[in-house]
């Protein structure tokens, strides 16, 4: 690992950061085959989030209770893909465009295109990207109040804000790749980094996560980890596996959901490697809540806390409202699941199989 630090570190902002990143599934090959994907995750003090293909989940982190919300149900009326906490309230955008309050029973279509990110800003901002172009969308008046980032081919896996309430916008399958980083605000309007600055390390971007120290940090496809500080290159680590999607904990400790796993932490320059023993194909979101780390992947949400990886049961069989974990309570029976986080009907008789979010075995 080679670490290169230019420039030292502003005093620390007095200012929440918010992240969110989404990669289509259908990106990879059939989207029939990605039924159990997650699309996205989002907590607040109550519950977890989970954004899947057919519908929401809701998980009180208290009881375990689980809530869905299945397409058709509530205001879905398309597939949730992206989620956001703010203020208390919960949001979501769908695959047909729209912006759903969902706290508040709200429902703007600010484009036609699948909202895949929301963050927001100060000034009562909130970002969302649909497709190759972006809308901002005032909180107050609950309306689009202009466009920005459409000028160029290539999704929108990621977006940050940093302390300056500026957002950042990393894009993949651009073409030229000088327009895979953005950064923008409303007063300036969009800087396409990687073509104004020709010193910046450039590659299709894949994540992004602010500091609270002023710094941005964007992964890259070619397996490189760099911070920015004041449009500069600060630092920059070699990272063997690019994340697709990466956030800071309380302590500042940073966290990338590789392409495929495994989960890493690094800190101060030092990677700590958590390879997860459930079998997926692509891990496409993060989500911390203090010591808990959620990741989604095309097979199941897994949950990382304490070093350990447990299952989280997010299935949409049920009828909305129904707790599962009581209603199998109630019967005796605690669920089972593959190792791909499919349910079973029952324990099988031999192989290895998921209970109480442990892997169990029988010889």
């Amino acid at each position: 690992m080679k670490t290169k630090r230019i420039l030292g570190m502003l005093m620390a902002l007095a200012f929440s950061v918010s992240v969110s990143a989404y990669y289509p599934f259908f990106a990879y090959g059939s989207e029939s085959n990605y039924k159990s994907g997650i699309y996205d995750i989002a907590h607040d003090g109550d519950n977890i989030y989970v954004a899947k293909q057919g519908g929401l989940v809701v998980i009180n982190k208290a009881t375990g209770a689980k809530t869905v919300y299945q397409n058709g149900e509530g205001l879905l009326s398309a597939d949730p893909i992206s989620l956001g906490c703010h203020n208390g309230d919960l949001w979501v955008g769908t695959a047909d465009g729209k912006l759903l309050n969902w706290s508040r029973e709200k429902e703007l279509s600010p484009g036609g295109n699948p909202i895949s990110n929301i963050v927001f800003a100060p000034n009562n901002r909130v970002y969302v990207c649909m497709g190759t172009t972006g809308v901002i969308v005032d909180l107050e008046g609950f309306c689009a109040i202009s466009n920005f980032g459409g000028d160029y081919y290539g999704g929108f896996p990621s977006m940050c804000i940093d302390t300056n309430g500026t957002a950042w916008i990393g894009r993949w399958r651009t073409i030229p790749t000088t327009m895979s980083l953005v950064k923008y605000n409303e007063q300036d309007g969009a800087h396409y980094m990687f073509k104004e600055n020709d010193q910046l390390p450039r590659a299709w971007v894949y994540s992004l996560a602010a500091d609270d120290e002023g710094g941005v940090w964007y992964s890259t496809a070619d397996g490189r980890l760099i911070r920015l500080l004041n449009d500069e290159v600060s630092t920059i680590y070699e990272c063997e596996n690019f994340g697709y999607d990466m956030a800071f904990d309380s302590q500042q400790q940073l966290w990338m959901a590789c392409a495929n796993g495994p989960l890493l932490k690094m800190n101060d320059g030092e990677y700590t490697t958590y390879p997860c023993e459930f079998e997926s194909r692509r891990w496409s979101c993060l989500d911390i809540d203090d010591e808990a780390i959620y990741v989604g992947t095309d097979a199941m949400l897994l949950k990382f806390e304490d070093g350990i990886f447990s299952v989280i049961d997010v299935e949409l069989e049920v009828t909305t409202g129904v707790n599962t974990a009581k209603q199998d309570a109630a019967t005796g029976r605690e669920p089972v699941f593959d190792l791909q986080g499919r349910r079973l009907s029952g324990k099988p008789q031999h192989g290895a199989y998921i209970k109480d979010r442990r892997k169990q075995v029988v010889r």
